[in-house]
């Protein structure tokens, strides 16, 4: 359960790139902004884009985001 949603907004970021709709999505909380992270920086840059998408995003951004939060460790 935990890890579908997990994926489903992993996923709509990936694919908000894909189909080249990053516009939607605030400057420097985009996919490659993930990317180019790893380890522990990354970690805790995705738990930050999940709160900032949920409470800055706009529109439907804003609704999928919305209480966001993970539990990888």
């Amino acid at each position: 359960h935990e890890y579908v949603t997990e994926l489903t907004f992993l996923l709509f970021l990936k694919m908000m790139k894909e189909t080249e709709q990053e516009g939607q999505l605030p400057s420097g909380y985009r996919w490659g902004d993930l990317e180019r992270r790893t380890g522990a920086e990354q970690l805790a840059f995705y738990r930050e884009m999940l709160a900032h998408l949920g409470n800055e995003g706009q529109g439907r951004v804003k609704i999928i985001f919305a209480n966001a939060s993970t539990t990888l460790r």
